[in-house]
């Protein structure tokens, strides 16, 4: 028997590699989810070794913060796997998918002369690639993330990308969430709310589908 030490990268680039031969295989894209504890898998810089550690018996804030902490300590390796445009895990299934999501709520807007832009929501952004495709596309985007890290590294990805807002923003608090809301209120709320491979990573979702109703606009997706 014999064993081999694979970086989180190399494991995640093989896991696309046959994600991507599938896709091509039944020629559509496919829409999976990642591990839900990769942020502990990955090391603070490269050649680093991470532990890797039980998180069963920790309560849902305690495994918020640890997480977020575990992203603003990889947030530059993450961004430098990612890219500025994306990897081509994001080019043959993520953006595709998008695509089809999002494509047809999009041109409404573009489609109707005069009217308000598209207005968009994207959370856990992480380094901006889905607020610069939706902003690229028309839309008027808000752009959040718990990790301040991610955040800053997102906006130096962003510079000169027009109808683009970045806030700080814990999915997993009522409180952040409220005061988004509050932000918003008496707008008409946001045409499209977008959390790209990121709800796998959050520890409680109830925020998130308590603040859904207030930011989803009528028709919004």
């Amino acid at each position: 028997m014999w064993t081999s030490r694979i970086s989180g990268w190399d494991f995640a680039e093989h896991c696309y590699d046959i994600l991507i031969l599938l896709s091509q295989i039944s020629e559509r894209p496919i829409f999976f989810t990642t591990l839900p504890t990769l942020p502990y898998l990955l090391p603070s810089q490269p050649g680093t070794p991470k532990t890797f550690y039980s998180q069963s018996t920790m309560s849902a804030p305690e495994l918020a913060s640890e997480a977020l902490a575990a992203w603003d300590g990889i947030a530059p390796y993450w961004d430098e796997g990612i890219g500025k445009d994306g990897n081509k895990y994001w080019s043959v299934l993520q953006e595709p998918c998008l695509a089809r999501l999002f494509q047809s709520t999009l041109d409404k807007f573009k489609l109707a002369p005069g009217s308000a832009p598209c207005r968009a929501l994207d959370l856990a952004t992480g380094n901006g690639l889905c607020t610069r495709w939706l902003a690229a596309r028309g839309a008027k985007v808000v752009a959040t993330d718990g990790s301040e890290a991610m955040v800053e590294i997102a906006k130096g990805r962003s510079v000169g990308v027009k109808g683009v807002e970045f806030r700080k923003l814990d999915v997993t608090s009522d409180t952040d969430f409220e005061a988004l809301v509050n932000v918003e209120e008496g707008g008409r709320g946001f045409n499209i709310v977008l959390m790209n491979m990121a709800i796998m990573d959050v520890a409680d979702i109830e925020p998130l589908a308590r603040a859904l109703p207030k930011l989803l606009a009528k028709d919004g997706v």
